[in-house]
């Protein structure tokens, strides 16, 4: 199996073998080792999710994101990157402008995870949505603008004299 921010191609096609197994063989002295194979994979490809979901956040292609994370939260429930995959989700609804499902995703996170890494986070931008706060916009590419704006002079000014 491959890094999960290789190809999973692979790691697809294990996941259904050891489900195969497990399911006709339920009882084999391999079925248990087959489960912890399965689980690897499991957690493998709910971690390649959250990597392509983080890439299209830093683009600021926030639908896209979502449907990453959302994908974790669903077809991964039960892996330990179901966390972090659902408080990308609510930052994602919420860089969307759509609070409401940023709010409901961040509870469920509160309750599922009322101990967990994202907790306090969850609830300081449940706070901002609840006070009204917009996202800050421009991500990456704002970045990138205001790192060239100083180096780069302006058409409209006229270099100084020193």
């Amino acid at each position: 199996m491959r890094s999960y921010d290789r190809n999973q191609s692979h790691t697809k096609e294990a996941l259904r073998w050891f489900e195969s197994l497990i399911e006709k063989y339920p009882d084999s002295p391999l079925a248990e080792d087959a489960r912890k194979m399965r689980d690897v994979c499991r957690e493998k490809l709910a971690r390649h999710e959250l990597y392509v979901g983080k890439f299209y956040m830093k683009r600021d292609k926030y639908k896209a994101a979502a449907e990453r994370f959302r994908a974790v939260a669903l077809d991964y429930n039960g892996t330990k990157s179901v966390e972090e995959a659902l408080f990308l989700l609510g930052k994602s609804y919420y860089s969307m402008g759509e609070g409401e499902q940023a709010k409901g995703v961040l509870r469920k996170l509160i309750e599922e995870f009322p101990q967990g890494k994202y907790t306090e986070e969850s609830s300081e931008l449940i706070t901002k949505i609840g006070n009204g706060e917009k996202p800050e916009t421009g991500g990456i590419w704002r970045s990138i603008i205001n790192f060239f704006s100083g180096i780069v002079p302006s058409k409209n000014k006229k270099p100084t004299k020193g």
